[in-house]
């Protein structure tokens, strides 16, 4: 499976927060795939992904505790419960990802 995005497939990008002095951003895919990436030292890592904000942000919380919004969109606020069922999915994706050569 081949895990790559092009420039051309990314609708939006933004800073949404940091892990220390590490900047967070939002990436939102043209097919509806949210992803939070963290700038590190010239580089990137993917911390989450999720077919909604809400999905990826409580996956990139898991991944790091020290994980602080400066973006927030409380009508993007879903009960936990109401996407349980999505998270070992996208949890998987997420780290298929984290493990791509680049």
């Amino acid at each position: 499976m081949a895990l790559q995005i092009a420039p051309e497939h990314v609708a939006s990008r933004k800073k949404v927060g940091s892990v220390g002095t590490n900047p967070v951003f939002e990436i939102l895919t043209t097919g509806g795939l949210y992803m939070n990436v963290m700038g590190k030292n010239g580089s990137f890592e993917v911390l989450s992904t999720g077919p909604h904000r809400a999905v990826a942000r409580y996956i990139a919380e898991q991944r790091e505790h020290t994980l602080v919004w400066s973006e927030l969109s409380k009508a993007d606020f879903i009960p936990y419960e109401d996407f349980a069922h999505l998270v070992p999915k996208y949890q998987a994706l997420t780290d298929a990802f984290r493990n791509v050569k680049r």
